[in-house]
């Protein structure tokens, strides 16, 4: 999740944010607008196929259906994207038909990619504002970034860490006829009782109180 997206003004065509902040952005713009459009809306349908792209190439396992489906996404993409905006393929679409053969050979991108180092660009480019000399240019940005890290090290005792919730243990008993149709009850009767938590981290997705989950269900969007 990216931080607070700024505010966009009505007047501007483009709009410039980060890789973060774009994928956030696409990913919650169809559950902002999709209630406005027509459901055989060629752009909304080319968006809903965009965002299960993303979802599909972020994924952290891979079997032959999966990459089937991606397959079939990447071939749509490209095709309504010349199709929709009369516009030519640009290199990346290229690559994107590269990355079924690449995920079967090297496994999941996302164990690939420099995405995290990628994040430290804007650091860096506020850096070269700040300075007016061109002259081995790498040299200056390390012994900014060195001097960042070396203060973040010295002040490294101010940080506050905040531990999760205590575990609370919760009666069973007054939840059974709620969660009956979920289990047999021959389960349910070795289970005197379970715990909760604040916050639960599964498969790199946080599952907490007030979180929007949203996941592609027979080409349906789906919310939890």
């Amino acid at each position: 999740m990216s931080p607070p997206l700024k505010f966009i003004k009505s007047n501007q065509l483009k709009i410039k944010m980060s890789s973060r902040e774009i994928q956030s952005f696409v990913h919650f713009f169809p559950l902002l607008v999709g209630h406005l459009v027509p459901e055989n809306d060629q752009y909304r349908l080319f968006l809903i196929n965009f965002v299960e792209l993303i979802d599909l190439l972020l994924l952290s396992k891979f079997n032959d259906s999966d990459l089937s489906k991606l397959n079939t996404c990447i071939a749509y993409h490209n095709y309504k994207y010349v199709e929709l905006f009369n516009d030519t393929l640009k290199p990346k679409h290229h690559l994107l038909t590269h990355y079924c053969n690449i995920i079967r050979k090297f496994g999941p991108l996302k164990l690939l990619w420099s995405y995290r180092f990628e994040s430290k660009h804007k650091q860096l480019k506020s850096y070269c504002k700040n300075i007016t000399s061109r002259v081995n240019i790498p040299v200056s940005l390390s012994i900014k970034y060195s001097i960042n890290f070396a203060e973040l090290i010295l002040n490294f005792k101010t940080v506050k860490w905040y531990p999760l919730n205590a575990e609370t243990p919760v009666s069973l008993s007054k939840y059974f006829s709620k969660i009956e149709l979920l289990f047999s009850s021959n389960d349910l009767i070795s289970l005197n009782n379970y715990t909760c938590y604040s916050s639960i981290s599964y498969c790199n997705t946080i599952y907490k109180t007030n979180y929007i989950l949203s996941s592609f269900t027979q080409n349906h969007t789906v919310l939890a």
